[in-house]
């Protein structure tokens, strides 16, 4: 959804895909293994990111599609 700004999805190894919206500078690229406690970007209180104000993060689970 383009209007939560830059995201980030993860395809974990259980065929769950996550997905981190709003974030602001992204810190790993496509295709990078990444692993627990990674940062894998940032957030800010401006609007910058994704339009609205304050800290936060949208994040959603889905079942990845088949291959």
């Amino acid at each position: 959804d383009s209007s939560l700004g830059k995201y980030i999805a993860i395809k974990h190894d259980n065929g769950i895909v996550s997905y981190y919206y709003s974030v602001c500078d992204i810190s790993v690229n496509i295709g990078d293994i990444v692993d627990k406690y990674v940062n894998i970007a940032t957030t800010d209180n401006s609007s910058e990111c994704d339009g609205l104000m304050g800290y936060h993060l949208h994040f959603e689970l889905k079942k990845a599609a088949p291959e």
